[in-house]
């Protein structure tokens, strides 16, 4: 495949503004998110006034009204770092699909064949996750 220095100028471009705007979506979009409340396992539903007896007491003896830092859960991390690969991979392939379709590479619908068994097998990275869920739902007091 021959591509005119005009074609990979423009493909080139085009992807930088690609990249850059995904880049941006995803700064803006994450730039409030505490990542250790949402990467910590869920507490089970108590009263305020319980959190801050279970958070310990302060140095005078009363409860601290900070509540107890929850630890953090397997699952959940698993499930967040299989997001970030699978994105990662998804962004790396539209990069490769957009380059091929500006260039008139016939060849692209063969590339998104293998997409749908990628996401199968990506989609057991969330299966420690799942697990969590469906334990929690049957066992509800652990």
């Amino acid at each position: 495949m021959s591509l005119s220095d005009n074609t990979v100028l423009f493909a080139a471009f085009f992807l930088l503004i690609f990249n850059g705007a995904t880049i941006a979506l995803i700064v803006t979009s994450l730039r409030h998110v505490v990542f250790a409340e949402v990467l910590g396992e869920k507490a089970p539903s108590r009263q305020p006034a319980d959190r801050g007896a279970a958070a310990g007491a302060n140095a005078g003896g009363a409860a601290s009204s900070e509540p107890a830092a929850e630890p953090g859960s397997f699952s959940r991390v698993a499930g967040f770092v299989g997001s970030v690969v699978m994105a990662t991979f998804f962004w790396g392939i539209a990069n490769v699909v957009l380059f091929r379709l500006m260039a008139g590479d016939a060849g692209v619908a063969r590339l998104l064949d293998g997409i749908p068994t990628f996401l199968f097998a990506g989609s057991a990275m969330f299966l420690p996750y799942a697990a969590n869920q469906l334990r929690g739902m049957i066992n509800p007091s652990s």
